[in-house]
């Protein structure tokens, strides 16, 4: 496996990066944990288990075209906490082998958030997002405090640049727009959370 700088994803013809890219978000596990919630069928529950520790086994942390962008890396912790957080607790329990790396598989992903902050664009949003997400539902980490403040002052911050005075996203874009107001509302609801404290 490659490190992540070193992919050269866009060099060949007939390979659309966005295929691994899009699986890797893993939006669709948090519709199999809601089908899971709907007919109490364990084959949702299970699958969403098996696709995490198959992710993990194949994408070690820093190598590979799934860590190449960080908004995707983002996106995909927010996903994993949020299938989890629909599951719950009684989810995990059942699994001991998922639950033992899941620290180091979210502590992974906002280490590497960090250290690989994007431009100030919807992308930027994406980080920021996945880096709130881990820190509120691991408060347990050493650095958890400050990636609840790093991510919520800059949050606000993008938010001032980005939202036009007629208040429309400055990429100009009816998607990213949607895309932008998702993160929004996600930041809306996880500071809301109690025991968050602002800086």
């Amino acid at each position: 496996k490659k490190n992540y700088l070193d992919c050269e994803y866009e060099s060949f013809d007939g390979i659309d990066v966005k295929f691994p890219w899009e699986l890797s978000r893993m939006n669709h596990l948090v519709t199999m944990a809601q089908a899971y919630l709907l007919t109490e069928d364990e084959s949702f529950a299970n699958e969403v288990a098996v696709q995490i520790s198959d992710w993990w086994k194949h994408n070690p942390p820093g190598y590979g075209v799934n860590w190449a962008c960080s908004m995707d890396v983002g996106m995909r912790a927010a996903n994993v906490l949020m299938a989890l957080g629909l599951l719950g607790d009684k989810f995990l329990k059942s699994r001991e082998s998922l639950a033992r790396f899941l620290p180091a598989f979210f502590y992974h992903h906002a280490a590497h958030i960090l250290k690989n902050l994007e431009l100030p664009t919807n992308h930027l949003l994406g980080d920021l997002t996945g880096l709130a997400f881990v820190a509120k539902c691991y408060p347990y980490f050493h650095a958890s405090l400050s990636w609840e403040q790093f991510a919520y002052q800059g949050f606000i911050d993008q938010m001032q640049k980005q939202v036009l005075d007629d208040g429309m996203d400055f990429e100009g874009s009816t998607s990213y727009h949607r895309l932008v107001s998702e993160f929004f509302l996600a930041h809306r609801l996880i500071f809301s959370a109690e025991g968050f404290s602002r800086p």
